[in-house]
């Protein structure tokens, strides 16, 4: 009988206690470290998010008047008033940039071996897998709310991540995509890109069911009647407001000392989840997995029958925060860039400021009140848009005068304001496709040669803002392709657009990817992503019906009926059909009136002959059947 094992029992259960305090007072230690960097981000965030605030009001036409405002005299200068009325240029000019086409990706390999019969299919088949994934219905999306989000707050954040929860008839889990504000993405103080950060975080405010499903149902008791930290993120305004009905999710990404990407996920006091090398494949039993085993194909046999054994490839870590910036326009020395409204703030305010007071002049007339000096009727005269003046004249004591300005002051100086935001933006005239009608100094005084020139250099201006999302655009499809090695290790189907409009069918299968190098090693090939010139024409079926219906003469029926049946418009196979039938009608009366007239032809011929001519026809069997041959009998 072992008389220690009571005490080994006891011994046992004080080192688990012992454990688990150190290991929560590490955790604690951890989680308060990570709040501090966060409170410090925050604090040199929150500029950004007042201005994002400020932005989204001039975008939705907020009449409150900012930066001073028009003084009438002396006496309003403490008296700060709001807009009658908003003429919004912020809106006007922010919509007429929006592009809804989704970018769409170019693949080159990096090598490209000539002997390899495989090559061009590994080319099509990542082509197509990320062609596929950017023309899906949540990209679209994102990108007509990024397509504002970033002109209003000079940036937009794409986030990419792995839903291992995601299931289909035939497999599991999926790559999503999401555009978290840029108010709710907080970045390293001092970094200005991405890439260079050591950490970063991601705020959202969730429901408690949300985070237990998420995270797990153990988590319920402890979050249950907390309230959120940040709930004031969900509101693009200064105030800060409390909803009890969400709580606070942060995600803190940061490198460890070998660069590998950590996720440290925390919900007020409590950690939700702590992974190391989170992109790191894994077990069952949580140990590191460092090779994807793969059944490929390695070559043929004497017969050419297909070779595949079991092969041994280093798996594909993303080494990149999942976090993609697209600008508006970048800004140097600084991770924000440059927004629309923050370029054209004083134009529209000066609209704002200068048409409110026009309209109340309007309304109230363009008079003047005159009081005579040491009356005492000044101060007890308040209306300060009517402008009361002191005179020395000794008549009156009160005397109301009309003073009209030209109606057309008003005009020029909107058009002036206008045109200024239009010049600032690049978003011209000329860039819209339109000529300007008014007289002295516009476009419609300009010669075509000019406003070619004047159009290429506008188009030049915006050319920067796509250029961004291109970029933007071009990194999202090199994160994609990072995660479809990280994390497909299944064949998934993809769908593209063939050159006829029908679609064209593939899978992507890794096992066909990997090369050997020359050494013997297996590994995956990387690709040049790139997003090519001509990818913004749209080629959505609507865009390709309403140009074949603008082409007009320039299509016959026939071909115009096989494009519509190329996108799939209904009863177009039969209207084709038919607009063919009766096309081979009309040739074939053609035919058949060109036989009529060869009587008649030959019949011409005949009269012409003389005697002589037509009995040596009659006597020759070989000349009657030349000639009507070359008549076409």
């Amino acid at each position: 009988m072992d008389l220690l094992k009571p005490f080994k029992k006891a011994a046992k259960k004080v080192k688990e206690y012992t454990d688990n305090v150190e290991r929560e007072r590490e955790e604690l230690e951890k989680l308060e470290k990570w709040k501090k960097r966060l409170s410090n981000a925050i604090s040199k965030h929150d500029p950004f998010r007042a201005n994002c605030s400020l932005w989204d009001a001039q975008y939705h036409g907020t009449k409150e008047v900012g930066g001073g405002i028009t003084y009438m005299s002396d006496r309003d200068r403490q008296v700060t008033k709001d807009a009658r009325q908003v003429v919004n240029i912020t809106l006007q000019l922010i919509e007429s940039q929006i592009d809804i086409s989704v970018p769409k990706p170019n693949v080159e390999p990096t090598e490209f071996d000539e002997g390899d019969p495989m090559e061009q299919e590994r080319q099509r088949m990542v082509e197509g897998m990320l062609y596929y994934m950017g023309g899906g219905t949540t990209l679209q999306r994102i990108n007509s709310e990024n397509e504002r989000i970033v002109k209003k707050n000079s940036l937009a954040v794409f986030k990419v991540g792995y839903n291992p929860k995601a299931k289909s008839h035939k497999w599991i889990g999926k790559i999503e995509t999401t555009n978290p504000h840029p108010c709710n993405f907080i970045p390293q103080p001092g970094v200005h890109r991405v890439a260079n950060m050591d950490y970063c975080f991601h705020i959202e405010n969730r429901t408690l069911d949300y985070i237990c499903r998420t995270y797990g149902e153990e988590f319920r008791d402890e979050l249950e009647g907390e309230k959120a930290e940040y709930s004031y993120l969900d509101e693009l305004s200064e105030s800060r407001t409390e909803n009890d009905e969400t709580l606070s999710v942060v995600e803190c990404w940061y490198k460890d000392k070998d660069g590998d990407v950590c996720v440290l996920t925390w919900c007020n006091e409590v950690i939700l989840r702590d992974d190391q090398k989170f992109f790191y494949k894994r077990n069952q039993d949580g140990s590191i997995i460092e090779h994807d085993e793969i059944e490929a194909q390695t070559g043929v046999d004497m017969i050419g029958t297909p070779i595949t054994e079991t092969i041994q490839v280093p798996v594909h870590i993303p080494k990149r925060f999942p976090f993609v910036i697209q600008y508006n326009i970048p800004k140097e020395k600084s991770f924000y860039g440059k927004s629309d409204p923050d370029i054209i703030f004083d134009q529209q305010e000066a609209i704002k400021k200068v048409l409110s007071d026009h309209e109340e002049k309007l309304i109230k007339g363009t008079s003047k009140i005159f009081t005579r000096k040491d009356s005492g009727l000044v101060n007890k005269i308040s209306n300060a848009q009517l402008q009361v003046i002191e005179t020395d004249d000794p008549v009156n004591d009160i005397q109301v005068v009309d003073l009209k300005t030209p109606d057309r002051s008003l005009l020029e100086y909107y058009n002036v304001m206008l045109q200024a935001a239009k010049d600032a933006l690049g978003v011209t005239e000329a860039s819209q496709g339109r000529v300007d009608a008014g007289t002295g100094g516009g476009t419609a005084d300009l010669s075509g040669r000019a406003l070619e020139i004047l159009t290429a250099n506008t188009a030049g201006r915006l050319a920067v803002k796509q250029f961004e999302k291109d970029m933007a655009y071009t990194e999202l499809y090199q994160l994609y392709y990072d995660f479809l090695l990280a994390f497909y290790d299944d064949p998934r189907p993809y769908r593209t657009d063939g050159e006829d409009g029908k679609p064209v069918y593939g899978k992507w299968d890794k096992s066909k990817l990997v090369k050997q190098d020359d050494a013997g090693d297996w590994y995956y090939p990387e690709y040049d992503i790139y997003i090519s010139a001509d990818t913004g024409l749209p080629k959505d079926k609507r865009f390709i019906m309403e140009t074949a219906s603008r082409a007009g003469n320039r299509l016959d029926n026939i071909e115009y009926w096989q494009i519509m049946e190329s996108i799939g418009f209904p009863n177009a196979s039969a209207i084709l059909k038919r607009e063919q039938e009766k096309e081979e009608m009309a040739k074939a009366m053609m035919q058949q009136e060109q036989q009529q007239g060869q009587p008649n032809m030959l019949d011409s011929i005949v009269n012409s002959l003389t005697p002589e001519e037509m009995e040596a026809i009659e006597n020759d069997p070989e000349l009657q059947d030349e000639i009507l041959a070359r008549l076409g009998g």
